[in-house]
């Protein structure tokens, strides 16, 4: 609440939170180095942000094989809906 309240005293717009869900093993543990999640795949990145798109249940554009990183994750930000990764 501390961070909304200098937002308004600064006269700026405050954003909004989302929580996301972990992503967990198949033994319910978090993915993390600490619990010693296998490294992301060599080679290609584009199929990893959008599996990840994938699993917080957003669209993920149709030619995304097609598309830089970059491009990806434009379409991405502009096409997020909150609602569905809730």
């Amino acid at each position: 609440m501390r961070q909304i309240t200098l937002y308004r005293q600064f006269g700026w717009p405050a954003p909004r939170y989302l929580h996301l869900p972990l992503v967990l093993n198949h033994d319910g543990n978090k993915l993390s180095k600490q619990n010693h999640a296998p490294p992301l795949p060599e080679g290609d990145p584009r199929p990893v942000p959008a599996a990840a798109l994938r699993f917080l249940g957003q669209s993920v554009a149709k030619s995304w094989h097609d598309l830089s990183v970059a491009a990806l994750l434009q379409h991405a930000i502009g096409d997020w809906k909150c609602k569905k990764s809730q």
